[in-house]
């Protein structure tokens, strides 16, 4: 989904008053959505939660991003995760 949309469907739902954040790997689009809550990551567009199979690292991605639910109390939180993008090739 390309980042404009979910900025934009995101300051719907929380005009609903229900919050969220997204993942965004397009910070420069997503600010100017009105998106209220937004984590920016270092990934490949493709992989906004990191390689495909790596279970254990996508967890540690998703709980990070929803942390900011819990810490980010006011609307425009736009933060960006220390995750960088390492693919080592054999």
């Amino acid at each position: 989904m390309c980042h404009q949309t979910v900025g934009l469907m995101q300051g719907r739902i929380e005009k609903a008053g229900i919050p969220c954040v997204s993942i965004t790997l397009r910070p420069e689009v997503t600010y100017h959505t009105g998106a209220s809550r937004s984590v920016y990551i270092r990934f490949p567009m493709g992989r906004p939660i990191g390689e495909v199979g790596e279970a254990a690292a996508q967890l540690l991605v998703l709980r990070a991003v929803l942390s900011v639910l819990e810490t980010a109390t006011e609307p425009e939180t736009h933060l960006e995760a220390p995750f960088r993008w390492r693919r080592v090739r054999v």
